[in-house]
């Protein structure tokens, strides 16, 4: 409640969202160890191959499905008692009209006696036709990347493959993270929900051929290349690639968190010292309990 009366609705299911998932996922944890487990003992104990071992999934894509259909319905209940504590319609979307938007004033399509902004379609249109093509560009120069990569270790997945991976997934992130917004309000979409799933279908379209299409390559394409598949089979090399490069990409993460929040706390305190430089004492008003939140994000 604290965030959505603060950060608004859109963040507060961001983050609820975000909690159910993560609650969710600690369940797949025991059947995963001994899924796991299943498998060393097939390769030590039953004498079965390590790439025998490697493609029984079955089982184990069994269970991520039916766990997949019991988290939905742990969220659909969640965002539901959140829609009626909150007083929202989830059959009624907010058409806010954004105030970055650019028109002129003209009659409305439902109303002609009411003038709103609007622009020109043909325009909105040449806007969101180069917004995707620029989208489309940097998507392909992602996969070349991914590609090259590909091509410099050759199948040898190690530890140093994984660390460029990561390199590589986190530049491209970085640089993208900072394009989206600005291919989004070039697009000059009217309403804020226009707004956020133009932004959204940008960033999952980047995210899944930049966070996984390597590993498709691999558990697809990489035996029918030249190199062929290393020893344990491509679905081994795809599960040990991935293991490594989340891991790494985890630790990347909590550290980035740590670093923005040492910014944020250094942002207050380098407010705080202007603020009693320039008032001339040490007491300086004390924030309020929504501000001090603010730090933790």
């Amino acid at each position: 409640n604290e965030i959505n009366n603060y950060f608004g609705t859109r963040v507060s299911f961001l983050v609820a969202w975000n909690g159910v998932y993560c609650k969710a996922l600690l369940a797949l944890i025991p059947p995963a160890i001994l899924w796991s487990c299943i498998g060393l003992m097939a390769r030590y104990v039953a004498g079965v191959s390590s790439d025998e071992a490697s493609r029984q999934v079955l089982g184990m894509t069994i269970i991520v499905l039916v766990w997949a259909k019991i988290a939905i319905n742990l969220w659909d209940q969640e965002q539901e008692f959140f829609l009626k504590l909150w007083g929202l319609n989830s059959d009624v979307k907010d058409r806010i009209i954004r105030a970055e938007y650019r028109g002129e004033l003209q009659p409305a399509d439902y109303d002609g006696n009411i003038k709103e902004l609007q622009a020109s379609r043909i325009g909105i249109l040449l806007r969101r036709l180069v917004s995707a093509l620029v989208t489309l560009f940097y998507i392909c120069l992602v996969i070349f990347a991914l590609l090259l990569w590909l091509s410099v270790f050759d199948g040898n997945m190690n530890l140093v493959a994984a660390i460029c991976l990561t390199i590589k997934i986190k530049i491209f992130e970085f640089i993208w993270n900072m394009l989206c917004p600005v291919l989004t309000e070039f697009e000059n979409p009217k309403y804020a929900d226009d707004y956020y799933n133009s932004f959204l279908v940008k960033q999952f379209l980047f995210g899944f051929v930049n966070n996984y299409w390597a590993f498709f390559f691999l558990a697809i394409k990489q035996k029918y290349t030249h190199t062929g598949c290393p020893e344990g089979g491509c679905l081994w090399a795809v599960r040990k690639q991935l293991t490594i490069t989340i891991a790494i990409l985890s630790v990347c993460r909590v550290l980035q968190v740590l670093i923005e929040a040492l910014f944020v706390k250094f942002a207050l305190w380098s407010e705080d010292r202007a603020l009693k430089k320039q008032l001339g004492t040490a007491d300086i008003p004390k924030r309020s309990s929504s501000r001090n939140n603010q730090s933790i994000w």
